[in-house]
Parts: structure tokens; sequence; C-alpha cells
């Protein structure tokens, strides 16, 4: 499975909405935390106009990444232009 979370024209959450998420997703990070730490299949995550966002937000999601990955060896995750 592949997604493209595009960060160019949407705030922090609004982009994650090209995943397909379940209708109980409670919309935040904790809530998207346990979704994809349920993935049970390769997953690449394609994480485009990072650069974009405020450095604070970068660096969240950096650390959010980070977790999820150590969480769940099925999720991969690759910063792209």
């Amino acid at each position: 499975m592949e997604y493209i979370i595009d960060f160019k024209h949407q705030d922090l959450m609004e982009a994650f909405k090209t995943l397909s998420l379940p209708d109980y997703y409670g919309h935040n990070l904790d809530a998207l935390y346990d979704v994809l730490t349920e993935i049970n299949e390769p997953t690449l995550l394609k994480i485009k106009h990072f650069h974009k966002l405020s450095i604070s937000n970068q660096e969240q999601l950096i650390h959010f990444f980070e977790d999820v990955k150590e969480a769940n060896n099925l999720i991969y995750v690759k910063y792209i232009k």
C-alpha cells in the first residue's frame, strides 16, 4: 500500500485525509498513531512538501513518524519533493 500525504496547501490534520482512515478515526495525532500502528501490510507513506510546514510541525511529525515506525515495522516513510 502507498499513500502520498501532501502538505502544500493543507494544514497538519487536513493532509492526512488522503489516507483511508476508518470512520472511528478521531482527527488527531493520537488517533492517527493508533490507526497506523494497526496496519498489517507493508505501507509506504510519501510525505510531500514537508518543508512548507512550520519548524515546530516538522519536528513534531518527524518524532511522530519515528514512533509509528518503531511500533509497526510495516510502515515506511519517505520524504519527497
